[in-house]
């Protein structure tokens, strides 16, 4: 029985995506390892605690970018599922620890997950809010810092539905991950069974690679 590994998930992904003729790949790449020495820094600086998965997903590797897209009207061998539709399009963007805690300005997400001089039980929330995936700014996939804590539970943030738990946790996050290729808004499209997002990832994802089941969306 061969270990999980996220690294190697990540691999796979980057391959199927680099032999599917439909794809244009925008960036594909993963970081380093960093480490037990440098995530005990990273944990003293902030004065915060890593989950066990996350140490272990930080140990194989420090961040992913993975971006690619699909111009549907250039391929007429594609069946559109909508005659308007002409892009798709993937993002798997795990972040660093200092950019997941600090964000990617420093500001600690402040007017970027949340506002100052806005009140409210959401806005509240998300000031210990921290991102893993941030897909685009409308889809972001992290966990919550409680008691300088980073627990390994996983919640989306979605800018239209707020904050919704994940029934799974980081390892099934990247088996999900390997099955959709990182498709924009597949949290959404599996949590919300009727929603247009899972009916265009069955289909469109289900054209590009024609071996995948699917079977969580279905």
């Amino acid at each position: 029985m061969i270990d999980f590994s996220y690294r190697r998930t990540v691999e796979t992904i980057i391959t199927m995506l680099r032999e599917c003729r439909y794809i244009a790949i925008d960036e594909a790449s993963i970081g380093d390892e960093l480490g037990d020495e440098l995530l005990s820094i990273i944990e003293q600086e902030f004065g915060i605690q890593l989950g066990d998965s996350l140490k272990s997903l930080y140990n194989e590797m420090g961040n992913v970018d993975i971006r690619w897209h699909v111009n549907l009207d250039q391929y007429s061998d594609l069946q559109l599922l909508h005659e308007e539709d002409s892009y798709i399009s993937g993002s798997i963007q795990f972040l660093d620890p200092y950019t997941m805690f600090s964000g990617r300005d420093g500001t600690f997400w402040e007017n970027t997950l949340w506002f100052d001089d806005i009140e409210g039980e959401i806005n509240d929330r998300l000031r210990n809010f921290k991102p893993i995936d941030f897909q685009n700014s409308e889809n972001i996939i992290g966990v919550f810092l409680e008691n300088g804590i980073l627990v390994d539970s996983l919640t989306l943030y979605s800018s239209s539905n707020g904050l919704t738990n994940l029934p799974f946790g980081i390892d099934e996050y990247f088996s999900l991950l390997e099955e959709t290729l990182g498709y924009v808004y597949w949290p959404i499209a599996l949590m919300q069974p009727y929603s247009e997002e899972r009916e265009k990832l069955v289909h469109y994802i289900g054209q590009l690679f024609p071996e995948k089941t699917l079977n969580h969306f279905r």
